[in-house]
């Protein structure tokens, strides 16, 4: 705190109030507001010098980033889903490089996603035989049983796209990488601001749809969020093949000593798989 206050004093800032949420400051002055917080300088400076200027306004950066302070605007969910994928396609654009690669690359990424769909093939085998050995199953072990036919045709269709993809693409002498945000969420946007870059790391522009998709699957039609991302940044063969079938990849359920909680988790991974699987067909159909 003596640190900020010597900060606020050398920028002229005179705080009334503070604020504290979480690992940020708000300041209140007379006639303004900042948040205050550890940043990454190098980030920062990165997405300013390629032009992505859809930050709020900084006053200061260094160990520290600081800048003012907005009133978030009260939006729908669905519009504030969709003014992120498009300051992230904005972000990849600008942001975008090509990498050179190698068969071992390709490779890597095919064994990495053969190999875990593989596990699960296993584990669901040994969880079923497990669960139909009983005489009296449990309401979430009932509601698996029920639709472990989902798992194992998304398995299998993992199964069978990773395949095709290296197939066709064990060739690639070369990737498109982007700075990913890497911790989207809805809360990281503040009037058309994209905020809270701390994560921020190169990989493939496809980590950030995968992890917000998982964010927001089942709260806004994800065939318009990934129509407007492609209207500014057009994800190639590879990367959209590579995506689809990270997204439908099950998770490893794993049940716990709460029934209510079981089922509800049941529920849930059954309403994802059924939501991606149709996702992905409206994606793919010709």
């Amino acid at each position: 705190m003596r640190e900020i206050n010597s900060l606020l004093n050398d920028l002229d800032i005179k705080p009334l109030k503070y604020i504290k949420k979480g690992h940020i400051f708000i300041v209140e002055t007379k006639d303004n507001k900042y948040v205050i917080k550890k940043s990454n300088k190098n980030i920062y400076e990165y997405l300013i010098n390629r032009d992505y200027n859809q930050l709020p306004k900084i006053i200061y950066l260094d160990d520290y980033i600081i800048y003012e302070y907005e009133e978030n605007i009260d939006t729908p969910i669905e519009e504030k889903i969709l003014d992120i994928i498009y300051l992230v396609s904005l972000l990849h654009k600008k942001t975008c490089y090509y990498k050179n690669i190698t068969k071992n690359d390709i490779k890597e990424i095919y064994e990495d996603i053969l190999g875990n769909i593989n596990f699960l093939k296993v584990y669901y085998d040994v969880l079923m035989t497990s669960i139909e050995a009983r005489e009296i199953m449990n309401p979430a072990e009932y509601y698996l049983a029920r639709n472990i036919s989902l798992i194992y045709k998304s398995l299998d269709k993992c199964y069978k796209d990773i395949n095709d993809w290296y197939k066709k693409y064990e060739s690639l002498t070369s990737m498109r990488y982007t700075m990913n945000h890497n911790n989207l969420k809805l809360n990281h946007l503040i009037n058309h601001h994209l905020i809270s870059f701390e994560d921020a790391k190169d990989n493939l522009p496809i980590y950030d749809l995968y992890k917000f998709y998982k964010e927001t699957y089942n709260i806004t039609d994800w065939y318009d969020v990934y129509l407007n991302y492609n209207k500014e940044f057009k994800l190639t063969g590879y990367e959209q093949g590579l995506l689809l079938v990270m997204l439908l990849i099950p998770s490893k359920i794993e049940f716990k000593n709460n029934e209510y909680d079981n089922t509800i988790m049941v529920s849930d991974e059954i309403e994802y798989l059924n939501t991606t699987l149709k996702f992905i067909n409206e994606i793919t159909k010709k």
